[in-house]
């Protein structure tokens, strides 16, 4: 089978187990949480998933692929520059938000501290995205079918605990910054265990001096 067959097949599974985790999480969020709470999220995540195509242009799709393409000698200053780009386009809405905050915060309905979030969320995914994009583009599909299984279940299931600990009146709070920074951490740290530490970890176990007291033991 063709690289580009595995990547595929990883890819659909690696899908569709993140949106069965999101169908079966989805029934307990709106048992454990109030009916006012539910909504925030809701309000939240579509305001988010709007917002993150305006703040950064959602580089990490198709124009990502095209500089792939484009520039294949220099990915790496490519990759570099687009993510630059993108948390500058970030910082700027930002700060036109605080320019216009009273005649933007009305329209948004949003308070402030989950617009920190939306911007913290805005700076921080595109670089998790450009390396998601990456992997796939080069169909290195175990680090990203590991990757987005395991960022599923986290945010899932830290989000549940904590909505069933804190009172009705800020579970929906609750579970946004516990998605986030879980969604965060893992989007972080997941990464770089792949890129950096494994293959450390195996470079240093496959040396020979290893081997050979293995073997003489």
């Amino acid at each position: 089978m063709s690289p580009a067959a595995k990547a595929s097949i990883a890819m659909v599974l690696a899908k569709f187990v993140q949106k069965g985790i999101a169908m079966i999480s989805a029934p307990v969020f709106t048992r454990i949480m109030p009916i006012d709470q539910y909504g925030l999220v809701s309000t939240f995540t579509s305001w988010q998933n709007i917002l993150f195509i305006i703040f950064t242009l959602n580089l990490s799709s198709g124009v990502f692929n095209n500089g792939m393409l484009d520039f294949k000698k220099d990915r790496d200053s490519f990759s570099f520059s687009v993510l630059c780009l993108a948390n500058a386009l970030t910082v700027i809405w930002a700060i036109v938000y605080l320019i216009f905050y009273n005649w933007l915060s009305p329209i948004l309905e949003m308070p402030d501290y989950l617009m920190i979030i939306m911007f913290a969320y805005c700076l921080f995914f595109p670089a998790y995205g450009f390396w998601m994009a990456r992997e796939r583009f080069e169909f290195r599909y175990k680090a990203v079918t590991i990757v987005t299984i395991l960022l599923a279940l986290i945010s899932n299931v830290a989000a549940v605990i904590v909505v069933m600990i804190l009172p009705d009146d800020v579970k929906g709070v609750g579970k946004l910054v516990t998605t986030e920074l879980a969604t965060a951490a893992a989007r972080i740290l997941l990464p770089i265990l792949f890129i950096f530490i494994f293959p450390l970890l195996i470079i240093f176990l496959s040396k020979t001096p290893h081997r050979y007291y293995t073997h003489f033991s």
